[in-house]
């Protein structure tokens, strides 16, 4: 049976892969996955024997942990419009 080993900066060159791709990316989606790996890779430098397994786990839960934050976070929302009609068709008068 054969092990996969991944080194520690894997995880790092995929962090700064998924940063990279999330200059050409709309959504801020791939930053978050970025993170995650970046948590990976600095995990697994002060634990290097982590299993392979543990180390998908930590990179998916830290990757959702991360984006679902950002989505809770203030700086996510739209500020509230001073004119909540502007630019409202329906609204308007004829």
């Amino acid at each position: 049976m054969s092990m996969i080993n991944l080194e520690f900066w894997y995880w790092l060159i995929l962090a700064a892969v998924l940063f990279t791709l999330e200059i050409f990316a709309p959504g801020a989606i791939l930053m978050w996955f970025g993170f995650g790996a970046a948590l990976t890779g600095l995990i697994l430098w002060l634990v290097p024997d982590l299993a392979l397994a543990w180390q998908l786990l930590l990179f998916g839960a830290s990757s959702l942990l991360s984006l679902l934050a950002w989505r809770q976070s203030p700086w996510f929302r739209d500020p509230p419009s001073p004119e909540p009609e502007l630019n409202n068709r329906l609204l308007s008068q004829i």
